[in-house]
């Protein structure tokens, strides 16, 4: 198995080791010597894993939301943004929940999703092509085929700030988590590195904490920096301390979503779209 150009950086990426995507698909996942990211071979399964028989799963998005437009709010005010003349754009905003809660709260925030449609956004459908105060991309970014690509669009309006939310990739190996290769969505891993490489191609400063990133146009004061190295204190109100609460319900329902998933994927008719796909990408392949 030889390097791939990472889809990047286009640094050279290395095979490291093979997943069992959609349930079936044998899947080479490479890792770039260059930003440190890791990624699967180019995806020619995309197709199945947004069907809409399949994009049914929303284990923790209330409370995901719930965090969120906390930590929305809070970074606005800590670079000096009133609610009420801020305007959002939430980039894969999924059925639209946190739009909805951020526009409850004041700000003008709208929704951008090209594979699920907002109904809890109705009305409110952003461009993605215009300059907003704040686009908040959470759980996303690990989305992109082509984040070369993706980024660029993201970042050429120019927005003031970017709140990202993707689990980074620290070197883990094939039995991590974040791969949730029954669904076959998650295609890209950004290491910490490659954050910093991102913010620095677009002419951004950026800081991390664990998942999430923000990166601002202005370079920070260091009052900002300080104010977003403390985001946990109770500034964020009880709302912070959620993720530190029992999640039993949460790590039951994940499992439940990839047993469930398991099953429809060994379906008759969806077995045989994965093995007709699979049939097909062996027969253009290039021979090793």
């Amino acid at each position: 198995m030889t390097a791939i150009p990472c889809r990047l950086c286009r640094g050279r990426a290395q095979p490291l080791f093979k997943l069992t995507y959609l349930c079936r698909l044998d899947v080479q996942i490479y890792g770039c010597e260059e930003c440190e990211s890791l990624q699967t071979e180019q995806p020619y399964w995309l197709d199945i894993s947004y069907a809409r028989e399949l994009m049914g799963y929303g284990t923790d998005t209330a409370t995901r939301c719930m965090n969120l437009e906390a930590w929305v709010t809070y970074v606005a005010l800590v670079f000096g943004k009133r609610p009420s003349k801020t305007r959002v754009i939430d980039y894969g905003s999924g059925p639209g929940l946190l739009v909805r809660m951020l526009r409850d709260v004041g700000f003008e925030a709208f929704a951008y999703d090209p594979y699920t449609p907002g109904m809890l956004a109705g009305g409110y459908a952003g461009d993605v092509t215009a300059q907003h105060d704040i686009l908040v991309a959470i759980e996303t970014w690990e989305h992109f085929a082509d984040p070369e690509k993706e980024l660029d669009q993201m970042f050429a309006p120019g927005h003031d700030l970017l709140v990202v939310r993707t689990q980074p990739y620290r070197g883990e190996g094939p039995s991590w988590y974040y791969f949730f290769p029954e669904t076959g969505q998650h295609i890209f891993f950004y290491s910490h590195k490659a954050r910093e490489w991102i913010a620095k191609k677009y002419g951004y400063s950026v800081r991390s904490y664990g998942d999430m990133s923000i990166f601002s146009k202005r370079p920070m004061s260091r009052m900002q920096q300080l104010l977003l190295d403390y985001h946990a204190l109770p500034l964020l109100g009880m709302k912070a301390l959620l993720p530190l609460a029992p999640r039993d319900g949460l790590r039951r329902d994940m499992d439940l979503d990839i047993r469930h998933f398991r099953e429809f994927m060994a379906k008759g008719d969806w077995a045989e779209k994965v093995r007709e796909l699979e049939r097909a990408h062996r027969a253009t392949a290039p021979s090793e």
